[in-house]
Order: C-alpha cells, then structure tokens, then sequence
C-alpha cells in the first residue's frame, strides 16, 4: 500500500478546460493524492479529473469554503495536505518546495507573484465604489484623517 504523504485538494467549479493538467501537474509534482472538490459544475469537471486520475468528492453545498472542508475530510489520515486552485493559477511545481518547507513549520503559505490582469475578483482589487478602496481615496481627497 502506498504511503499517504502529500495530498492535494483542488476546489472546482465548471474547470473542464484545465483540470486534467492541473490533476496531471500535482501528481508529477509528488502528490501521492489529488481530491476534485466539485461544487455542482454543469460541465465535464468531474469526468476529465477523473480521467487524469483524481479522486472526485462531491459537495453539495456551493463556496469554495465549504469545497476545503470537504477535501480535508476527504484527505484525512495524509501527513501533509495542499490547497490549490483548480483554474491552473497555481503551478504545481511549487509543491516541493511548500512540502519541504513543511518540515520546520505547522503551515505554510505560496502565493503567485504577478496574477494575471483579470485572474483577481473585484474584492480583491479594491471592491466595488463605496469599498474601501474608493474610501481610503475619498479620505485622501479631503486630506486624510477618518470620516
């Protein structure tokens, strides 16, 4: 019976386009495991993740939160357990250098370096007018201090 080391768990919603590479990048790079967390795709998410060798867990429930905790469950009894994205944003072959970071720490973090433009949600580039992006402009306007 294999080892239960390095397992990933991909959060997916309509990722048909990428998935199988995706699947297929984390598993050359280490993974001994890699969960497909479909959130209720319309499209062939499922099937070509599996095609490529993931295990499929199905959540019911919609949010990329409730997608981590069903993979986690999923990836129960691993020594170590990564959280990626299912689009392709995050290339696998960081997952080394995370896993080896591993050994002197409880939990480690990537991130990308330079997302590509469009790859980011609103709130995440400052959110909507009346975020708190355009707040912090407005403040600046009048001359800073809080409003």
């Amino acid at each position: 019976m294999p080892e239960h080391r390095l397992a990933v768990v991909l959060p997916a919603l309509d990722e048909e386009a990428a998935i199988g590479a995706v699947v297929a990048g984390f598993q050359a790079a280490g993974a001994c495991c890699v969960f497909v967390v479909d959130g209720g795709s319309a499209d062939a998410t499922r099937e070509r993740a599996a095609a490529a060798g993931a295990s499929i867990v199905r959540e019911p429930g919609r949010g990329y939160g409730r997608a981590c905790l069903a993979g986690a469950a999923a990836a129960a009894g691993h020594t170590l357990v990564a959280f990626a994205d299912a689009d392709g944003s995050c290339d696998p072959a960081d997952l080394p250098v995370l896993a080896a970071a591993a050994a002197s720490a409880d939990v480690v973090l990537g991130r990308r370096d330079a997302p590509e433009p469009g790859s980011r949600a609103a709130h995440a580039r400052g959110g909507p007018p009346g975020g708190a992006a355009e707040r912090a402009r407005r403040r600046a306007r009048r001359g800073g201090g809080r409003p």
